[in-house]
């Protein structure tokens, strides 16, 4: 495993057990490679009519595996394992608005599925402590400032697993390390071409070869999915790819919920103006603010603006972008109520909002800068 010896040498043994999970897909057309990334294995099944069988359902970004339907019929997925077997996927599931595809494999041996866990994105404006923000919460608390490790594997290089490491940032306007409320908070240098409002940052510098495979925090779970943008890896979190996987295996269906808005942490809005609010309406601390309001959607004809701040979805106050998430997703086609606090205004608003699926002509866009698929040299050298 190359890049291993700049971790910690907990961390690097660690990660020499979570490393089977993950594999190498290469996407030809004949003899010619036209995508590589790498991909997780998240669940392992026994054939029905050979015990000595393995069904293996990989995760991986549907930029690596193209439309199959009309790419021909010599297009092959191929998967390269740890042990630098190959084998031939099939397509489960492919969807361009998360940018996600299901593959599976069979395989005559025994393989290793991830840890998955779940995030909790919450960064509140009055958390006076990263211990105590980490400490209340079931699931994972990621927080600005903490350790993101991507990995991929090479089928060229021997179907090696490679490792790059950096910090979980804020997506915010400030676009630099600021000091907050006794806190250093971390954001981005510069805007993603992505538009997926679900998707999270990290300071982790890779190559094209890592899309589609996992990222993993410090308790070696898979908490995303790896995205290109600059050289740099953002990141879906598992939370979104567990939903869609269920509503694929279940509902034998795809589903893109939405109610025309963006939401995220207070951090990411202008803090003046969320402090004027805040001081105006003291519930409005634990709320989310509107980071964006899609035109001509039944958000924007109800007056929701940007700099708005969510304080409760349907009687429930929701202070992470994530939870808002899945409360959309749980109740997908149904009217929810919101009760919205806004500066040029006496008293919190209710408005009801009908949650719909996303056309197809407003689907997310996920260009991917012109690169090398990978990069060929031993060692990160230029990774850190």
């Amino acid at each position: 495993m190359s890049g291993i010896m700049e971790l910690d040498c907990q961390s690097s043994l660690n990660l020499l057990k979570v490393s089977p999970s993950v594999v190498s897909v290469v996407v030809s057309i004949g003899d010619k490679i036209i995508r590589c990334g790498s991909g997780t294995v998240i669940k392992i099944d026994h054939a029905d009519n050979n015990n000595n069988s393995t069904i293996a359902t990989i995760l991986t970004s549907a930029y690596v595996i193209p439309d199959l339907e009309h790419s021909g019929a010599e297009t092959k997925v191929l998967v390269y394992l740890s042990d630098a077997k190959k084998t031939t996927a099939k397509l489960v599931g492919r969807d361009v608005h998360y940018n996600l595809a299901l593959i599976e494999i069979t395989v005559n041996q025994t393989l290793q599925a991830a840890n998955l866990q779940w995030l909790d994105d919450t960064v509140l404006i009055d958390e006076c402590s990263h211990t105590e923000a980490m400490s209340s919460s079931k699931t994972m608390k990621v927080f600005p400032g903490e350790t993101i490790i991507t990995l991929c594997r090479r089928f060229h290089c021997g179907s090696r697993a490679v490792v790059s490491h950096g910090s979980y940032i804020l997506n915010g306007r400030s676009y630099q390390k600021s000091y907050f409320n006794s806190q250093f908070l971390y954001f981005s240098k510069e805007r993603p071409k992505f538009d997926c409002q679900e998707l999270l940052y990290t300071t982790c510098k890779i190559a094209k070869d890592f899309i589609g495979g996992p990222v993993i925090n410090c308790n070696m779970a898979v908490i995303g999915v790896t995205f290109y943008s600059r050289g740099y890896a953002s990141f879906l979190p598992i939370n979104v790819a567990i939903k869609w996987w269920e509503a694929i295996e279940f509902n034998r269906k795809l589903c893109h919920p939405s109610l025309g808005i963006a939401v995220g942490s207070l951090l990411l809005w202008n803090l003046e103006s969320v402090r004027d609010l805040v001081y105006k309406f003291p519930e409005a601390s634990k709320g989310l603010a509107v980071l964006k309001v899609v035109p001509s959607s039944g958000a924007q004809a109800a007056g929701i603006v940007e700099g708005d701040i969510i304080v409760k979805f349907d009687g429930k106050v929701l202070s992470s972008s994530l939870e808002f998430f899945e409360a959309i997703w749980e109740r997908a086609g149904s009217a929810v109520e919101l009760v919205i606090v806004k500066v040029n205004c006496d008293s919190p608003l209710h408005v009801n909002l009908h949650i719909e699926d996303v056309p197809v002509e407003k689907f997310n866009s996920w260009p991917v800068d012109e690169a090398p698929e990978t990069t060929r040299q031993g060692p990160l050298t230029n990774f850190f």
